[in-house]
């Protein structure tokens, strides 16, 4: 089922899942615009798509997304997952339209996905120690799940999760015990 999150205008609340200017969205067209009998007359518009998204009920399905912190900065801003390299720790740096905070989410069972650095497609977020970091391919997987506050990353036991002990612009991601706060929280904003 899918729903409207934006807060953009009234008409963002009003369609239905089989309105055209809904199902237009979710084919990924790059802007919403109403067919004319999906509305009455007093809707007539053309929305940007980054402006209106969908209420995901399960895991992010294959695509490119930012994968951002629930908590913000101390100075409000976003705080995206981002790439440094290989065999780097993963970090939540201040979000940017940069190439090293885009991921690729794809599937590798029924429960669990794997999670790729735009800039280093032959890498996957693996888990060492206690922190995330880059390496080469090799079947790293974890769980993603929708909780009322966002979404977990966990590895494929559901012993460690992907969080922040401090919510700062260059923070580890580090895996450990869910404190079930903000800072073990995330959402995928999907980049077109």
């Amino acid at each position: 089922m899918f729903g409207c999150v934006s807060d953009v205008s009234a008409c963002c609340r009003c369609h239905k899942p089989t309105d055209t200017y809904a199902s237009s969205y979710h084919r990924g067209q790059r802007t919403i615009k109403p067919h004319e009998n999906a509305f009455t007359n007093q809707h007539s518009f053309s929305l940007p798509l980054r402006l209106h998204t969908a209420i995901m009920t399960k895991p992010p399905v294959p695509g490119t997304y930012v994968i951002v912190n629930k908590a913000l900065s101390p100075t409000n801003e976003k705080l995206a997952i981002t790439y440094n390299g290989l065999d780097q720790p993963l970090t939540v740096n201040i979000k940017t339209d940069s190439s090293h905070q885009r991921w690729i989410v794809q599937d590798h069972d029924q429960n669990t996905k794997s999670l790729v650095p735009v800039d280093a497609t032959a890498l996957q977020a693996a888990r060492d120690a206690d922190c995330a970091t880059a390496l080469p391919t090799h079947s790293y997987v974890w769980t993603i799940t929708e909780t009322d506050s966002g979404y977990t990353i966990q590895d494929g036991a559901g012993t460690a999760f992907w969080g922040v002990a401090d919510a700062v612009d260059n923070a580890p991601l580090v895996a450990g015990s869910d404190t079930g706060d903000e800072k073990h929280r995330w959402s995928f904003e999907t980049v077109l």
